[in-house]
């Protein structure tokens, strides 16, 4: 599964408040939510932060 990881944060409110106050913390947040929903599923997950 590939995820754009700006989009992504855009796309979600708590994320989207975080990257506000830390865009730093709110790219490692979304990364921790990818890896756990990776160790449930069937996807391998690769997620890009291509531009801002």
């Amino acid at each position: 599964m590939l995820v754009d990881g700006y989009n992504l944060i855009g796309a979600n409110k708590r994320l989207t408040e975080e990257s506000r106050l830390s865009l730093e913390y709110a790219r490692e947040e979304l990364l921790t939510i990818l890896s756990e929903y990776q160790a449930v599923s069937k996807y391998d997950v690769i997620c890009v932060f291509d531009a801002y």
